[in-house]
């Protein structure tokens, strides 16, 4: 019954993480955006210009199918696209959103003909709009029936497209040029020569942090050109797709329900059997490889290897080796090795390593090392490693922050008379290493933690916390362990040395038999003794004076 209650509970989780995530599909397409319009009667034409204009988006459609001059009325406030355009077109016309364009397509098909070729043949060529300079690799997509070319080196290109339509909308566009929207007629061949027209460049402004762990976009990974066929890849760059696809179904890329433009279509629900390759998710997604996505996901990825987005994540990802995030982590990655995101805001959590390659303002769990330029939130790991900690603080063995609190210090106490130690991390939470040498030349290496914060000027107090081992030099094994707690003041005389003395509460463990400075154990003196069959523990209070620098 527990068992059942958990499963229950389970589901019910990723109902409604699936429900949040179409919620979230449907308000940023065009066709879910609200808008407010009050239109007196004019024409359709200029209903739909000014429906576009609210909604930051241009509609595309065949005039011989629309009636454009018929008059109507439209007044409404906060209202989304979909609804309006269902009042002043009704049912038999439906829109379909790709790049900015919103293309209205009539449902009705053309009755058939004898003389009617299956397929239409599209030739033709594509060309710079500037310098008539033909385009490589532009796409050609048929909008209803995914359908896809793109242009060879003299801007040609060729595409058989089925004719059960009497009318068909093309889009003809490329990464950097404004898109277009060709509507044609039943025929049996058809050559269009289309210009495309430049976008005006902009700057990009570089960002100063970059470095060797800098992945600039999802198509200069190494995964992606192996994995991905260039074609679908080339439409991807281009051609977006805004229109979801409610259920996509794939082998590998080049084998998918989307086809050869899978790279440019969202997917609400997605089942790969080994690799799959979307433009979005707003749901969920399953592989038993890999999961590739070019911009954002929202909703829930697994993968038997790796999950790889090329823009935000906003949700949760799993996988057995690795998740990548180009962007930013909202809420969780978790995989055996690896994860990366640029910014963190949410959790991530990996057997082996995690990497924020800009700021981390939520949690990094790793089994060995979490890395992050600037952390607002928290590191847990074995080694920590980041530029700046601005809130938060590293727990872990070791953790180095660069403008963060790190230094030597030189220091005496009752037992070890010479002790080293390095300290690093942050004022708030900070470890170190010790180690140090006492009479009859006993040593100890210890490990500890501890804090820092500010009294007035030039003042402050430290509580540290260690751990160590004790050698004795008549032999080379462990004799025994010395943990000690030591809050002290300091005052700094120089801008980079300081002054510290206090008090220290000391506990040492010891087997019998085994050589110490008295029959008691480490110290002269002591407040505590005890001694069982097989070990001893003391108890003292001392002190402790040193340097930092």
């Amino acid at each position: 019954m527990g068992a059942a209650k958990a499963v229950n509970k389970s589901g019910l989780i990723l109902f409604f993480l699936l429900l949040q995530s179409l919620f979230c599909f449907s308000q940023e397409s065009f066709l879910s955006r609200k808008i407010s319009i009050d239109i007196p009667e004019c024409s359709l034409d200029i209903a739909l210009r000014e429906i576009g204009k609210a909604g930051k988006f241009s509609f595309s459609y065949d005039a011989n199918l629309i009636a454009g001059d018929r008059q109507v009325k439209l007044k409404s406030s906060n209202t989304q696209v979909r609804t309006l355009l269902k009042e002043i077109l009704g049912k038999e016309i439906y829109p379909r959103e790709v790049c900015n364009h919103v293309i209205l397509i009539r449902k009705s098909v053309a009755p058939k003909q004898e003389q009617t070729p299956p397929f239409i043949m599209l030739s033709g060529i594509i060309f710079d709009a500037a310098n008539r300079n033909p385009l490589k690799d532009a796409t050609v997509y048929d909008v209803e029936n995914k359908y896809s070319a793109i242009t060879a080196v003299n801007g040609s290109y060729q595409m058989k497209v089925p004719s059960a339509k009497k009318v068909i909308s093309l889009t003809f566009c490329k990464s950097g040029y404004a898109d277009t929207v060709v509507f044609i007629h039943l025929a049996g061949k058809c050559q269009l020569n289309i210009p495309l027209r430049p976008l005006q460049e902009s700057l990009i402004r570089l960002n100063p942090r970059g470095g060797m762990l800098e992945i600039s976009s999802i198509d200069s990974l190494f995964t992606i050109n192996w994995l991905i066929p260039r074609m679908t890849v080339v439409n991807a760059r281009n051609l977006e797709v805004r229109t979801s696809q409610t259920l996509h179904l794939s082998v590998i890329p080049y084998l998918s329900t989307n086809g050869k433009v899978s790279g440019s279509i969202t997917n609400r629900f997605s089942l790969n059997l080994l690799v799959g390759y979307s433009g979005g998710l707003k749901g969920f997604e399953a592989g038993g490889l890999v999961n590739i996505v070019r911009s954002n996901i929202s909703g829930l990825q697994i993968a038997g290897l790796g999950n790889i987005v090329g823009k935000n994540e906003n949700g949760w990802q799993f996988s057995g080796m690795l998740n990548v995030v180009l962007k930013d982590v909202r809420q969780l990655q978790l995989s055996g090795i690896m994860n990366y995101g640029h910014n963190v805001d949410g959790c991530q959590i990996a057997g082996i390593l995690n990497i924020a390659r800009n700021h981390n303002d939520g949690v990094q769990i790793a089994g060995l090392l979490n890395y992050a330029t600037i952390v607002n939130g928290f590191q847990i790991g074995l080694i920590n490693i980041s530029n700046t900690f601005e809130r938060g603080f590293p727990i872990g063995l070791f953790s180095y922050v660069q403008q963060g609190y790190h230094l030597f210090e030189v220091s005496g106490n009752e037992i070890f008379y010479g002790n080293l130690a390095y300290k690093s991390g942050t004022r708030h939470f900070y470890s170190f290493v010790q180690l140090g040498m006492g009479s009859d030349y006993k040593l100890q290496a210890s490990y500890g933690i501890g804090t820092i914060f500010r009294l007035k000027k030039n003042w402050s107090m430290n509580i540290d916390a260690s751990a160590g081992f004790v050698y004795h030099p008549t032999d080379t094994i462990y004799h025994g362990l010395l943990c000690k707690f030591t809050p002290a003041i300091e005052y700094r005389f120089a801008k980079h040395f300081a002054i510290f003395l206090g008090p220290a509460y000391n506990f040492f463990l010891f087997s019998k038999g085994k050589p110490s400075a008295t029959p008691r154990g480490l110290s002269t003196y002591d407040f505590y003794f005890r001694s069982t069959e097989n070990a001893s523990m003391q108890m003292w209070l001392g002190g402790v004076l040193g340097v930092r620098f």
